[in-house]
């Protein structure tokens, strides 16, 4: 019977001690909504299921947004709070949206999104720290294209669906709809953001037809006028582009017989565009 009181009292001990020591975990549910690596903040609504202070213990999130036209200076507002108080408005575009972005559940950033009606042109990143936020990478992370979209946060990686479209400098129609998209990843290194490549693979819609005869450049870095030729009508797949810097990206096409060359995007005319649906 003593042995028995003995365990019994062991077993409560040791239950206690697993609470404590679970406590932080627990608190990541308390919203009763299930801890998410990316997510949008909704208006108006609490998230208490992220540690963004860094403290090990869970923060209430919030943000109000306006648009455009509901502010005074006519561009989109997101007012973010932290357990309860008013920390930075983000201001532009039409509209703005935030994005929790959690690596880990110690590790949690924001991306800000500034938007046009329903498209994304530019995002950033912050970390809040000390009070403030901080932006960790000092470019959008779809620099230097059109916009694009987060699809997948590892511990270790950001994964983004970078998007040109029909309004970069001409390289597209504008009756044309369709868009190629790149893979963008970035390295997450503590509180440090860094692009993984300069090269980036293209995707979805990257077929075209040449709108008229042109030369390419045999390398990415200057246009030279030494590669293939193409001529108008010509089947042409973008494969993946270079970013030189200041916004210049150099495409790289590929013809019906596999034969490659660069074209760069200060070369593009807007009202004369290389390619058509």
């Amino acid at each position: 019977m003593k042995t028995k009181k003995i365990f019994s009292l062991f077993l409560a001990v040791m239950m206690l001690f697993s609470m404590a020591s679970f406590s932080n975990v627990s608190a990541y549910a308390k919203s009763g909504k299930s801890t998410k690596s990316a997510v949008y903040l909704k208006h108006n609504t609490t998230y208490s299921s992220y540690d963004i202070t860094g403290n090990g213990k869970a923060d209430k999130i919030k943000v109000k947004y306006m648009s455009y036209v509901k502010t005074s200076d006519g561009v989109g507002h997101a007012s973010v709070y932290i357990n309860g108080k008013r920390k930075k408005i983000f201001r532009g575009g039409c509209t703005v949206k935030v994005r929790l972005i959690a690596p880990t559940k110690k590790k949690v950033f924001l991306a800000v999104e500034y938007r046009y009606k329903d498209a994304v042109f530019d995002a950033y990143l912050y970390r809040y720290s000390s009070g403030k936020f901080k932006k960790i990478y000092s470019n959008s992370i779809y620099y230097p294209f059109s916009g694009g979209k987060i699809t997948k946060v590892s511990s270790s990686t950001i994964s983004v669906e970078a998007t040109t479209t029909k309004y970069d400098n001409g390289l597209f129609p504008a009756d044309y709809s369709c868009n190629a998209s790149f893979m963008v990843y970035y390295s997450i290194n503590g509180y440090k953001i860094s692009r993984k490549s300069k090269f980036l693979k293209a995707s979805g819609y990257n077929d075209f037809y040449a709108d008229k005869d042109f030369w390419t450049s045999s390398t990415y870095s200057y246009n030279d006028m030494d590669g293939t030729y193409f001529s108008t009508d010509d089947l042409v797949t973008i494969t993946r582009c270079h970013i030189n810097g200041n916004y210049e990206v150099a495409y790289e096409l590929e013809d019906w017989y596999g034969n490659k060359g660069w074209i760069f995007s200060s070369d593009f005319d807007w009202d004369y565009p290389y390619l058509h649906g």
